[in-house]
């Protein structure tokens, strides 16, 4: 599932990523590359449209691109999150990338809790966060990191690890990852709460 991946860009790298495990493995003739199935979510879904059917004739049967609607600033409640809705209870990787610092004024609001206004994650971004199945990947990059304390928090109330820039370090002050640029997020959903 991408997020905000309107021509259809995370589909490439899946299917790149895939075929290039699949090459490495010593035993590879023994084995079939994974079908994968993109399913790409998009506020200005009609407009990539055209893009995504052009993409599509790039890719041989196995590879499986479609293009649905959302908007990151209501809630998975919303009538036109069915889709995504159903989406959800069988996704394995999602990946977010440059498309919710854009909409931060959205997703991170002001909630009083006990009197007090603290930012918290809300409408779609809270929903996957809590709806998304156990084993369940998120991938999130953008152009800053600044809701990441948001998502880390409310990823940690609702049983996902994380991983991004601070925690690759260890005390000693050593990388134990060295991954991507300072404003990643990796997420695993460990448990279903």
């Amino acid at each position: 599932m991408s997020l905000g991946g309107g021509p259809g860009f995370d589909h490439v790298s899946f299917c790149i990523a895939t075929k290039f495990l699949h090459d490495i493995q010593p035993q590879r003739s023994d084995l079939l590359p994974n079908r994968i199935k993109t399913q790409v979510y998009d506020l200005y879904n009609d407009d990539w449209e055209p893009v995504m059917e052009s993409l599509g004739e790039c890719f041989d049967d196995q590879e499986h691109l479609t293009m649905h609607h959302v908007d990151l600033r209501l809630d998975l409640a919303d009538e036109a999150h069915e889709q995504l809705r159903s989406s959800l209870q069988t996704v394995d990787i999602i990946i977010a990338q440059f498309v919710l610092h854009e909409n931060a004024s959205f997703i991170a609001q002001d909630v009083e809790i006990d009197g007090v206004p603290q930012k918290q994650i809300v409408g779609v971004m809270r929903d996957i966060l809590t709806m998304a199945p156990a084993g369940t990947i998120m991938i999130i990059t953008d152009s800053a990191n600044t809701l990441f304390p948001y998502l880390k928090d409310a990823a940690n109330k609702n049983g996902w690890s994380y991983l991004c820039a601070e925690e690759q370090l260890r005390e000693e002050g050593k990388r134990r990852a060295y991954l991507g640029p300072k404003s990643f997020l990796i997420l695993e959903r460990e448990v279903y709460k």
